[in-house]
């Protein structure tokens, strides 16, 4: 199945799908379970209850984050995606020698409304 279509069947949740499975991320998870153990079993229950709240409100703290940063990603991404094929095109359409009746050369000719600007000129 194609990720569009992945996508609007409701088929992708990487926030719910995608868990890290790398050592220190297990290692955190095991630290701060035994840590959470060790709390519960010895705190007062009230000063327990505002430490389990305190995380659970970094743990929203981090999803409002990681949203943002997966956003601002995609969005990073699909612009040099859209720039890379702006230069490509670009590219492609300078002509050669070659194709100017000199087939002993393939030094690349701009096309005529890019005569003299550099590459850097053409693409902004």
């Amino acid at each position: 199945m194609k990720v569009m279509e992945a996508l609007y069947n409701g088929l992708l949740y990487p926030a719910e799908q995608v868990v890290p499975d790398t050592p220190r991320y297990h290692e955190a998870v095991k630290a701060m379970y035994e840590i959470m153990c060790d709390f519960e079993g010895s705190l007062d229950k009230e000063i327990y209850k505002r430490i389990d709240s305190l995380l659970d409100l970094e743990a929203e703290l981090s999803d409002i984050m990681e949203m943002e940063f997966f956003k601002y990603g995609l969005s990073l991404g699909m612009k040099l995606s859209e720039e890379s094929d702006e230069m490509i095109k670009r590219f492609l359409s300078f002509k050669t020698d070659k194709d100017m009746n000199n087939p002993d050369s393939d030094e690349m000719i701009p096309p005529q409304e890019n005569v003299g600007q550099t590459m850097n000129e053409a693409v902004q």
